[in-house]
């Protein structure tokens, strides 16, 4: 297994099978739907009690904004159709990945821009908390590629068939915990 923000390329690289973010259309692999991309703020319930002003959209411009350099551009994703023209999408501390950002948000460093269904258990636990609005969704998703008109293996489809079924409860999950 690999850990790339790069594009998968199957002609390229001898990888059976991978998981992107896109809308799910390649010419050269079959996508699976796993999960949708929902964007939500969320930060350490400390930070909000240590904060004069205890929640609200409005107060995002007088904290840290938390960035991944994986998904550079979620912050804009979710400020423009929330609406919050005065909250620079680009000011704050950026990471390799979104994980750590969401670490710097559990321990309180500032408000990181989650992808829900990523974030969903630090939600349900009240780890990390979204005072800020709702989540807003993305017209991409989470899929498993695999090369179109390659032999798949017994392993890989037993990953495939476990991988879309946590899928789905993750999304069930979500779903009942709005």
């Amino acid at each position: 297994m690999t850990s790339s923000i790069h594009p998968f390329n199957p002609d390229r690289q001898n990888i059976q099978a991978a998981i992107q973010s896109g809308d799910g259309s390649s010419e050269s692999c079959d996508c699976d739907f796993i999960a949708p991309i929902e964007l939500i703020p969320v930060c350490s319930p400390s930070l909000i009690a240590a904060s004069s002003d205890r929640s609200g959209p409005e107060s995002l411009s007088r904290h840290t904004l938390l960035h991944s350099f994986a998904r550079p551009r979620d912050w804009a994703s979710w400020l423009t159709p929330s609406g919050l023209a005065d909250v620079d999408p680009d000011r704050g501390l950026r990471f390799e990945n979104s994980v750590l950002a969401y670490e710097a948000a559990l321990q309180g460093m500032g408000v990181a821009i989650g992808v829900r269904i990523l974030v969903e258990q630090y939600l349900r636990v009240g780890s990390l908390i979204a005072p800020f609005g709702p989540a807003v969704p993305l017209n991409s998703g989470y899929y498993l590629l695999t090369p179109r008109g390659r032999p798949t293996s017994r392993m890989l489809r037993n990953f495939r068939d476990w991988l879309l079924e946590e899928g789905n409860r993750a999304r069930n999950a979500t779903t009942e915990s709005r």
